[in-house]
């Protein structure tokens, strides 16, 4: 039997043996970004991709550990839209309610996992999904578990917006140049219009966005200073139907890009549900502060037991 969160943890603690013995026999999924050997990285494009000669090294260090890859989950496409239905392969719907998507492009690995398909899977994260109401509540049962809340004020939250949203348009843009020339017709019509908006971006601006990056991760660490972890939502609406997506109507407030701008390690616990869906807390961390957030992780889960 696989452990939850807080047996992991407990038994990590005991020593470097345990953590070895944890990951053995563990089979997980791995989302279609990352490379494995002798499968196409296909990023969820019908873009042409030629199958890898090598395992990335997240995979490669799990499989070396004794995890098994059982292969490759579903993803948006070149994780940088929202769902696409004009694509080959249709996104991931919730696994608790067919009628909606999981939103972000670690969708399908989430799916995955929240369907018993496996315990573990791989993902990357350029923005995320929690829920307000779910961060409340989660941050009254830390409290009642002994934990000491007070509020933080974040630094300037707009400009961690922008710098964030240039920096990854710019970079998609150059990444992607030589492809869109050569296959720009493969694209799902979303990406090639972020892209095409992306065009407007100079080398300036990706200097200026990127100049901004060391006093914002300053001010972010003078914000947490003292806290062990900060507590927050990560998406502000419920996950949204798949009619919406159609319509162009799912956009929805995330609270994850000023995390992947200053790089500070965050984490993401299932802490109830809300009108039947689950939901999620979004705990951060200073930098190399991971272990306090599993120690959040393994509260929240106690909560809910």
């Amino acid at each position: 039997m696989i452990p939850s969160v807080a047996e992991a943890g407990r038994r990590l603690r005991a020593g470097e043996t345990a953590a070895e013995e944890l990951r053995a026999g563990i089979p997980f999924l791995v989302k279609d970004v990352m490379d494995m050997t002798g499968l196409a990285t296909t990023c969820g494009s019908a873009v042409p991709a030629r199958a890898a000669s090598r395992d990335a090294a997240c995979v490669a260090r799990l499989a070396a550990a004794g995890a098994v890859p059982l292969g490759k989950a579903a993803t948006y496409e070149f994780a940088m839209t929202g769902p696409a239905f004009d694509l080959p392969e249709p996104p991931a719907v919730n696994p608790h309610d067919a009628s909606r998507i999981t939103g972000g492009s670690s969708s399908g690995p989430a799916v995955a996992v929240a369907a018993g398909l496996c315990r573990v899977a791989l993902g990357t994260a350029t923005s995320g999904s929690v829920r307000d109401p779910a961060a409340h509540a989660a941050v009254e049962g830390l409290a009642r578990a002994g934990a000491e809340v007070a509020e933080v004020e974040w630094p300037d939250y707009a400009l961690l917006v922008a710098a964030g949203a240039v920096v990854l348009h710019a970079e998609a843009l150059e990444a992607h140049r030589g492809r869109l020339r050569e296959h720009g017709t493969l694209y799902g019509a979303g990406l090639r219009r972020r892209l095409a908006a992306s065009a407007v971006l100079g080398p300036a601006h990706l200097a200026a966005a990127r100049a901004l990056m060391p006093r914002l991760r300053r001010e972010m660490d003078a914000a947490m200073a003292g806290c062990e972890a900060v507590v927050t939502a990560g998406l502000l609406a419920p996950a949204p139907t798949v009619e919406a997506c159609l319509s162009g109507g799912a956009a929805a407030a995330a609270r994850h890009v000023p995390f992947n701008v200053t790089g500070h390690p965050a984490l993401a616990v299932p802490c109830g549900r809300v009108r039947g869906l689950p939901v999620a807390l979004q705990a951060v961390g200073p930098w190399g502060a991971e272990g306090a957030l599993f120690r959040v992780g393994e509260a929240v889960e106690a909560q809910g037991r």
